[in-house]
């Protein structure tokens, strides 16, 4: 205890012994000046800055461009070889695949990527020197993949893709910057591959706008009361009609070829065709060709100037199709040929068979 009092003793003599240096203008200027630094600091922390210490990091966008000025996008794959260029376009659909004989694309998708590339912003970036560039694949000779943007002045910004840095995370550098950063996209977002972009229903229609279908031996028709067989005896099944026609209006395909790609696939002779009468007066053309050694087929429409390549569930019912397959037990009873004809499968079937159920 008395150690004790003897210390604090000591300090407050020591102190009275300072108070006079403390007073000194030198002193007073020094701890005014900490003072102001500390407010100022304060008041900065409580600004719009307060995001980050250094404000033009993370505040500067890693692409500048504007979304609406942007007329094509290039999606390359490594070392450049060929990918997909997406148009902006003035017809029904708002974004076509150039160099797919300008078929309809995704348009909601390009626009969801066009989004997320304005929103990048430049980080503290993972590396800089030309070696770390080759590692992470963003090199100019040596990337695994490339976005470049135009408008119809020419080139906006280029995006040098590397690998995956995780879950939705890329390695990416800017073509004109030697930083590396990681962004929030993942690598199918960028894909070079057209069956990532292709329009999905571009063959779909509403199965009650279908009101003829027709081969070259038999024709349906939709009346009011039902299905009717013209060109061939017998009585229609109306739950198989029904169901032919639900197939052709959703019917599916794995990707889409222009036709110089579909003349070098060497499809066989037309194993069906089938034209389609439509509520509005129009008709379409559907031929089906299967591929040697594959179950799957080429469709040729009049809808498109490209063919469509069917895999085998989006064939199941329809290659081999007879009319046996359309007509009720009773008339197949009577007489009907094709025994052993193939049965349509139910709408919620197929539906099983795409999801792999």
């Amino acid at each position: 205890m008395a150690l004790t009092t003897s210390v604090m003793a000591r300090a407050r003599a020591a102190l009275a012994d300072w108070k006079p240096d403390l007073r000194t203008p030198l002193v007073l200027g020094l701890s005014a000046l900490l003072v102001a630094q500390l407010l100022l600091g304060l008041a900065l922390g409580w600004g719009p800055s307060s995001r980050s210490l250094a404000p033009g990091l993370s505040d500067a966008p890693l692409l500048d461009f504007a979304p609406e000025a942007v007329k094509r996008l290039r999606l390359q794959g490594p070392q450049g070889e060929a990918g997909v260029v997406l148009a902006r376009s003035a017809g029904e659909h708002e974004w076509v695949l150039a160099n797919l004989d300008d078929f309809p694309a995704q348009g909601l998708k390009v626009e969801q990527l066009l989004g997320d590339l304005s929103a990048l912003r430049r980080t503290l970036p993972v590396a800089t020197s030309a070696a770390a560039r080759k590692r992470f694949k963003v090199a100019d000779d040596a990337f695994a993949g490339r976005l470049v943007l135009e408008s119809d002045q020419g080139v906006l910004a280029s995006l040098m893709v590397g690998d995956s840095a995780g879950v939705r995370r890329l390695f990416a550098r800017p073509a004109e910057d030697s930083a590396i950063y990681e962004i929030a996209l993942g690598i199918s977002d960028l894909s070079p591959r057209r069956e990532d972009w292709i329009d999905r229903n571009a063959l779909r229609l509403a199965a009650e706008d279908i009101v003829r279908v027709a081969s070259a031996d038999w024709t349906l028709n939709r009346m009011a009361d039902g299905w009717t067989l013209a060109g061939a005896d017998g009585t229609v099944d109306q739950d198989a009609a029904e169901n032919l026609a639900q197939r052709l209006a959703a019917l599916g395909y794995r990707t889409v070829l222009t036709p110089k790609e579909a003349a070098e696939m060497q499809a066989e002779a037309p194993r069906l065709e089938l034209r389609l009468g439509l509520a509005d007066g129009s008709e379409r053309l559907y031929r089906f060709r299967t591929l040697p050694e594959t179950d799957e087929a080429l469709l040729e429409s009049n809808s498109h100037s490209q063919s469509f390549r069917l895999a085998a569930y989006d064939l199941d019912g329809l290659i081999g199709l007879s009319l046996d397959a359309l007509l009720t037990t009773e008339s197949r009873e009577l007489g009907q040929d094709d025994e052993d004809a193939p049965a349509l499968p139910k709408p919620d079937e197929q539906g099983e068979k795409e999801s792999g159920g």
